[in-house]
């Protein structure tokens, strides 16, 4: 998963001048002292999607469109390393060319069941993560490889362990 440019900006600044001690204050502004997310938020996107690195000045921000309603909401994930995991090697990653560092997901991403149709009747077609559980920044995306429906009551979407692959290149 590519990460957005604001994301290499915010790593940038944790890795130059930022303060592990400091608090994480929602989204990142040019006045906010940069600190690690204590939770990401996975969240999905719907086709017909143009997900850019760059954010627009209005919604949808970065193209990445999410459903709404009908139970969706995007997944809590405590940013620790009970649920991510350093990958031993270098993987080698469709579009990640093989390098970079890599960290995957060590619990199940399990999305709540759906309570009738997501996206309009498109398929979902991305994942993201985000800093916050509404709003906020996208911070990594990526397509599925395989869309997904999600037409009906009683869908649900899960991603298991290890599925999501994050990638610095």
């Amino acid at each position: 998963m590519p990460f957005t440019n604001y994301f290499d900006q915010l790593i940038l600044a944790n890795l130059f001048g930022g303060s592990s001690s400091s608090a994480y204050v929602g989204s990142y502004t040019a006045t906010s002292t940069p600190a690690v997310c204590p939770v990401y938020f996975i969240g999905l996107g719907v086709a017909p999607t143009a997900v850019t690195q760059y954010k627009n000045s209005a919604p949808p921000y970065w193209g990445f469109v999410e459903p709404s309603g009908n139970g969706y909401t995007r997944v809590a994930i405590t940013n620790d390393t009970t649920n991510w995991a350093a990958t031993a090697a270098e993987p080698t990653i469709a579009g990640a060319n093989g390098s970079g560092y890599t960290v995957q997901n060590n619990i199940a991403v399990t999305f709540p069941q759906s309570t009738g149709p997501w996206g309009g009747g498109n398929n979902i077609t991305n994942l993201g993560v985000w800093d916050a559980l509404t709003g906020g920044n996208l911070l990594v995306y990526a397509a599925l490889a395989t869309p997904q429906a999600v037409a009906a009551t009683s869908i649900t979407i899960a991603f298991a362990v290890g599925a999501v692959l994050l990638a610095i290149n």
